[in-house]
This record gives C-alpha cells, sequence and structure tokens, in this order.
C-alpha cells in the first residue's frame, strides 16, 4: 500500500489556498493604505499647528516649512512655482496661500494618489478637513477617504472626488 496525496487533492489544496490569498491580499492592501495615510495625517496636523503657532507670532503663514517649530525629516523639492517637501518615499507635504480664501496645508500619499487638507484658521473654512482622491478612477484613495467616514462633496481637480471628513 503506498501513502500519498492524489493529483486531484493536491489540486483541491492549491486551489483553496489561491481563492484564500485572492480575497486577503486586496483586504491587506487597504489596511496598508490606511496606515500610511494616517501617518500623512498626522504629519499634516503637525504642519497646520506649526503654521498656526508661525501666524500668531508674524503675522502671515509661511511656505518655508524651515522656518517653523517643527522638526520633520523634510527634504525640498521645487517642482513650478509651488514648494514641496518629502517626507520619505511615500508623502509629499506642502501649502496654498496663494488666496486668502484658500489657506490650507496639504500632504500627498503617492502610493493611492490622495491628499489629505487641512484649512488653517485665517481661511474661508477654518478647520475643515477634506480627503481628496488626486486623479479620474482613484479607486484606493477613494476607499481610504470613504473608510474614514469622509462624506462625498464633489469632483475636485483633475477630475478627483471631494470628501469632507469629520
Amino acid at each position: 500500500m503506498k501513502k500519498g496525496f492524489t493529483l486531484i487533492e493536491l489540486l483541491v489544496v492549491v486551489l483553496i489556498i489561491g481563492i484564500l490569498a485572492a480575497v486577503a491580499l486586496p483586504q491587506y492592501q487597504q489596511a496598508v493604505d490606511k496606515a500610511r495615510y494616517a501617518e500623512l495625517m498626522s504629519l499634516v496636523s503637525t504642519l497646520a499647528k506649526a503654521e498656526e503657532i508661525y501666524f500668531m507670532a508674524n503675522g502671515q503663514y509661511t511656505d518655508d516649512f524651515s522656518e517653523l517649530d517643527i522638526s520633520l525629516p523634510l527634504e525640498r523639492r521645487v517642482e513650478g512655482s509651488s514648494t514641496d517637501y518629502v517626507v520619505g518615499k511615500n508623502y509629499y507635504i506642502s501649502c496654498d496661500f496663494s488666496h486668502t480664501t484658500s489657506q490650507y496645508v496639504y500632504g500627498k500619499y503617492m502610493d493611492a494618489q490622495v491628499l489629505y487638507l487641512i484649512y488653517l484658521d485665517h481661511s474661508s473654512t477654518p478647520g475643515k478637513r477634506q480627503c481628496r482622491s488626486h486623479r479620474e478612477n482613484a479607486e484606493r484613495g477613494e476607499k481610504i477617504c470613504r473608510s474614514l467616514g469622509g462624506v462625498y462633496a464633489g469632483v475636485g481637480p483633475y477630475n478627483g472626488k471631494i470628501f469632507d471628513l469629520p
């Protein structure tokens, strides 16, 4: 009497493992995205608080983050007219003070093409927080926004979707 597994038994086991992997992998990716986005939210919140402290001392916000009283591992990069700061390989953070109504700081989680914005105290909507998918069909970004309790608020730049966060 020979001991062992038949080919059919082996194929059934491989099929079951394949099905489990197909179900688990997207859930794992979503958990990683949400954790990285939570880290970005913390960075942007720190930046927003530092900007408010700078405003109280100087009467204006600054786009030169080296003037702020924070210690983030920032690497400066300049693209076009805006100044962005790279934080690690997954994020960059920046600000927009071009108009009195759009004074906000934001960060972008590069892998999912999703932004996190905080409007500052001297903007038209102080304290408002938004999650934005950065381009059309950015499903990963939209899933992140919805998982944080985001409420759809319309279409934004680059045909991305805007979600207001609680």
